[in-house]
């Protein structure tokens, strides 16, 4: 930490010394949250400039509201929040610049990506919720035939997987949002295998309804973005990954088969088959237990903007996390079709994000088309696909990296 004598100026009394200090040089850089940058001679401080001012302003008239250098450089307009930093000059003239919504937004604006990401957990608790009251119901008409101890001991393992879907949905956490991915859509199967066994027709209906509902909030990408956003460290802003086709075709055939092992140990249970309940109970745990962590992997894959630049965290198609200082990148956009940049999607469908550097760098990749065994490899454009693209590439540009189109 900086002297005494330094946080006051190099005389040590505040205000009585007029020398530059590379302290002084330094602020700046520091509060735009940069790597290391050049330091530059700075002149008089702000409150110096706007006392000077103020004292050249006449003494009986309206003195003239004194404008920091940064803004009056940006150009601001009534759209932009003004930022008053003191930017280095290889950044562009309306660096200091962040969109924000205009005064006269329609009602559209109040459903911003802000509130949605806040708003969707609430709302996947509150069907979940109800989910248990129909499917209580549900269940009860298609266990009435059923004796009294096979229906208690259904209804127990029914009550025990919503139980883990609430602890998953209570603290948001890219691990728990792999649980909830994985709980929700078995309640799918659960509902429609209720609904055969002889529930009735509006009973079953809703409680096969509610939990697809439920399967599509859980599936959601604003749903995805608030889980891995609430274990973000500090100025991180995380954004999900979409999976790669392969890994995925592979997960969904393994959450398949333990949905289904699940599901014959609920009527093994209903119909008194103890033996087949505990083999095909066995069987779910066992396989819960080993596909858990590998699911989990296509939740802890995500973009992040980091004050010092952009940080691709991805351990199915990286074998090391790749980070971009902010200096390196060049543009940040849609990728075009055609494109030459490596691709680190995986790879997946849909649109994706090309990250233009000014200068080479190494990643080390564990497979990637044209890589199939991994290596290192040299780079200056790479191919991302974020959940939502145009959503992670407006929070790059309020960060201040270089967003904008490709050619």
């Amino acid at each position: 930490a900086s002297s005494a004598g330094e946080r006051r100026g190099n005389g040590g009394t505040v205000g009585t010394s007029k020398r530059s200090n590379e302290n002084r040089a330094a602020w700046p850089a520091l509060r735009c949250g940069r790597l290391p940058t050049p330091n530059v001679a700075p002149g008089a401080t702000r409150s110096k400039k706007r006392r000077d001012a103020a004292d050249s302003a006449p003494a009986g008239g309206n003195r003239k509201k004194v404008t920091p250098t940064c803004c009056q450089t940006a150009g601001v307009s009534d759209d932009f929040i003004r930022v008053c930093r003191r930017t280095p000059a290889n950044l562009p003239a309306d660096a200091g610049r962040v969109p924000i919504a205009p005064r006269d937004a329609t009602l559209w604006a109040v459903f911003d990506s802000d509130r949605i990401r806040r708003a969707v957990p609430w709302i996947l608790r509150l069907v979940w919720i109800a989910v248990l009251v129909a499917g209580g119901a549900a269940l009860d008409d298609a266990l009435a035939g059923a004796g009294d101890t096979a229906a208690a001991a259904t209804r127990w393992l029914a009550l025990g997987g919503w139980v883990l879907g609430v602890a998953a949905m209570a603290i948001p956490a890219p691990v728990t949002l792999t649980l909830t991915r994985v709980v929700v859509p078995a309640s799918v199967v659960v509902a429609v295998v209720t609904w055969v066994a002889g529930a009735d027709v509006a009973p079953g209906a809703l409680f096969v309804g509610l939990t697809v509902l439920a399967s599509v909030v859980a599936g959601s990408s604003a749903l995805g973005r608030a889980f891995v956003q609430a274990s973000a460290y500090g100025a991180e802003d995380r954004h999900l990954l979409r999976p790669p086709l392969p890994y995925l075709l592979v997960a969904v055939l393994a959450w398949a088969l333990w949905a289904a092992a699940v599901v014959v140990t609920g009527v093994a249970a209903a119909q008194g088959s103890v033996w087949i309940a505990i083999v095909a109970g066995t069987i779910a745990l066992v396989g819960g237990a080993l596909g858990l962590p590998r699911w989990n992997r296509l939740a802890r894959r995500f973009l992040v903007i980091v004050p010092a630049g952009l940080v691709v965290h991805d351990h199915v198609v990286l074998a090391e996390t790749l980070m971009f200082r902010r200096q390196e990148i060049a543009r940040l956009g849609l990728a075009l079709a055609g494109t030459d940049a490596a691709d680190f999607t995986g790879p997946a469908p849909g649109h994706a994000v090309e990250i233009r550097t000014a200068e080479s760098v190494t990643a080390l990749v564990s497979m990637v088309p044209g890589a199939p065994r991994g290596g290192a490899i040299h780079l200056t454009a790479c191919l991302v696909a974020p959940t939502r693209p145009g959503q992670f590439l407006a929070s790059a540009a309020a960060r201040r990296l270089p967003v904008g189109a490709l050619d």
